[in-house]
């Protein structure tokens, strides 16, 4: 009988390089379009403001127009 000894599965005990930049990059790529979310978030919040501005400036015309129209001359 022969004495085999040693491992008879490899085992990895560094880090891939490869996959440690491919992740860097989709690190990246997120980031990126985590600013661009948090941009358009603040831009339709800001739109949401200019449109209850809109909606009360409209709602206080309506109401100078109709004591307007319901006034004697």
């Amino acid at each position: 009988m022969k004495n085999n000894s040693g491992n008879s599965v490899g085992i990895n005990h560094g880090i891939s390089r490869q996959s440690q930049g491919a992740s860097t990059a989709v690190e990246v790529q997120l980031k990126a379009a985590l600013e661009l979310a948090q941009q358009e978030i603040v831009m339709l919040r800001d739109q949401l403001r200019m449109k209850d501005q809109v909606i009360e400036t409209k709602d206080e015309m309506l109401t100078l127009l109709r004591a307007q129209y319901n006034r004697p001359n």
